[in-house]
């Protein structure tokens, strides 16, 4: 079994204001996935302490720095990450990765 994966990034379009370390951003569900893909959210290091991450208003556990958004994607999305402090660096670094199994 081999993985293949494609990496959508997700660095621009962030809403954010550094006081209240409130960072937004909508994005569309990727298109063409099938049946066996699944859709992660990665960043390049792990959340800053205390930050939650949520996904159209649902918490996201995060393993690390990446969790699988696979079953909370709609056609239309918003990623929100709350924390103490400037947030701006981290959130650029996101991107969603889709894995397929083959």
């Amino acid at each position: 079994m081999s993985e293949a994966s494609h990496v959508i990034r997700l660095r621009a379009a962030w809403r954010h204001d550094a006081a209240s370390g409130v960072a937004e951003r909508r994005f569309h569900r990727p298109t063409g996935l099938e049946g066996g893909d699944r859709v992660w959210l990665v960043f390049d290091e792990p959340a800053p302490a205390g930050a939650t991450v949520a996904l159209n208003g649902g918490a996201l556990a995060l393993d690390a720095s990446r969790a699988d958004i696979t079953e909370q994607l709609e056609a239309s999305n918003e990623l929100r990450v709350d924390a103490s402090g400037d947030v701006g660096l981290w959130v650029a670094s996101a991107q969603l990765e889709i894995v397929t199994v083959a």
